[in-house]
């Protein structure tokens, strides 16, 4: 029996993991809250940020686009 306790791993930083874990906690309690008007708000965010993204020229004056 004491053979198999010297063999296990001693586990060094138990506070840091226990705030890893309690703060992986906390992000599925926010995403829990996350409704419909959340999603469509970012989108649209997300939307305008593409559509200025195309707008934006190079000093060639060429469109700058990954899709063209």
């Amino acid at each position: 029996m004491e053979e198999t306790e010297l063999l296990k791993e001693k586990r060094g930083n138990l506070m840091k993991e226990l705030r890893t874990l309690a703060e992986s906690t906390n992000v599925e309690a926010e995403l829990q809250d996350v409704d419909l008007f959340k999603l469509l708000t970012v989108f649209e965010k997300v939307l305008k940020r593409a559509e200025e993204e195309k707008k934006q020229t190079c000093s060639s004056g060429y469109p700058i686009s990954i899709y063209h």
